[in-house]
């Protein structure tokens, strides 16, 4: 039997619904990180060897931003669960981030990145946004995580983009179910990008406290309510 909470929620982050919540303005930003061709030194704490290695802006913005008809299917997922408290786990260039807090209105958006000029170049994108209401928090996510959690009551939306090796993310997870409620959305993007990430999206799947949980294949969503049996769809983005 499928859950009528699935479809209601299908429908109200569908094509149509999603429409509205792109924005020119952030496109813009987009565009700008797209064609720029400055080089900057950066390390990916969410690799294996962590080097340190010079790449273009513009190749960082095609290799780490999700699509904008992927900002705008979180920012209508957030906008339908009244999401008030996001925590981002992997803030990239920050447009992700961005529609995020424009979707939870006078809500509170935390941002983790581990990689220091990365940080900056979305702290530039704040500026230029005048978004306020956005907290970065730059450093290594096991030492970032808890203060996250100590500054946000609790966990509305979680969005896990910063790390594909499995056991580390799957410490995340489990740090953030501190913090969970009956209410809350999980999202884990790039599920299918390695095996590990395959196994750790398997694995949330199967935890006890996890009853509905959507396949999309680039993103994974994952709910908590305790008012339906457990779940498992694969649904089209």
């Amino acid at each position: 039997m499928h859950s009528p909470f699935l479809f209601d929620f299908y429908r109200s982050t569908s094509f149509s619904c999603r429409a509205k919540w792109y924005d020119q303005e952030l496109e813009k930003f987009r565009d700008a990180l797209l064609q720029d061709e400055e080089e900057v030194e950066r390390i990916d704490f969410g690799a294996y060897d962590r080097k340190k290695r010079w790449y273009k802006v513009s190749s960082i913005a095609r290799r780490s931003l999700s699509s904008k008809e992927q900002n705008a299917f979180f920012a209508a997922a957030i906008d339908y669960s009244q999401s008030k408290y996001i925590l981002e786990v992997g803030t990239s260039l920050g447009i992700n981030t961005l529609y995020m807090a424009k979707a939870c209105k006078d809500g509170q958006v935390v941002t983790l990145e581990g990689d220091p000029m990365i940080a900056k170049l979305a702290t530039m994108q704040f500026v230029k946004a005048g978004n306020g209401r956005i907290q970065l928090l730059e450093g290594e996510f096991g030492q970032t995580l808890p203060e996250a959690l100590s500054i946000l009551p609790r966990l509305d939306f979680v969005f896990f983009d910063g790390n594909h090796r499995f056991a580390p993310t799957w410490h995340y997870f489990q740090q953030c179910l501190s913090k969970s409620h009956e209410e809350s959305v999980f999202v884990f993007h790039d599920i299918y990008w390695s095996p590990e990430m395959l196994k750790l999206w398997k694995e949330v799947v199967k935890s006890e406290v996890v009853t509905l949980s959507i396949d999309f294949y680039h993103f994974g969503v994952l709910f908590f309510r305790t008012n339906q049996p457990k779940q498992h769809f694969y649904l089209k983005f």
